[in-house]
């Protein structure tokens, strides 16, 4: 392929990701609400270290995002009952209503996209991008080498 044509093809790829619905997938992955999600989801209380390695983000990534959610009310901070060292982050009704709304909010569109093109085309979608994913991690790491 010509160089012309693949770089047509990359600007119309990047041009083409829906990058506002991204946004609020991410957030649920790694920002706020990721962070949010998993305290909730391992039943209240978590690690700052655990959150950090679960959702592939830094320690440093993490404290920003709980100094943030903890001048918001969303999370509280204690000592860990275990070892005083450790601190322990725990999820308030404030940071699960907050959740809720951002998770309810991205399923909402999640939905309308799915209704308005139809799973079929979602799944193709889907799995084109997990080939051109795979596909582009084994390329990346040959370059590396």
């Amino acid at each position: 392929m010509k160089q012309k044509e693949i770089e047509s093809l990359l600007y119309r790829l990047f041009i083409s990701r829906p990058k506002d619905f991204f946004a609020g997938v991410e957030e649920l992955r790694t920002g706020m609400g990721g962070v949010l999600w998993y305290i909730d989801a391992v039943g209240g209380s978590a690690f700052p270290a655990d959150i950090a390695k679960t959702l592939g983000i830094s320690t440093a990534r993490v404290a920003t995002i709980l100094n943030k959610i903890e001048t918001g009310s969303y999370v509280s901070r204690s000592d860990s009952t275990e070892d005083a060292r450790k601190t322990v982050v725990s999820i308030l009704p404030a940071g699960k209503e907050y959740l809720d709304c951002l998770r309810n909010r991205v399923l909402e569109v999640a939905n309308g996209v799915i209704e308005e093109i139809g799973r079929e085309d979602i799944e193709k979608y889907v799995s084109l991008s997990e080939k051109i994913k795979s596909v582009s991690e084994k390329h990346v790491k040959g370059a590396e080498q």
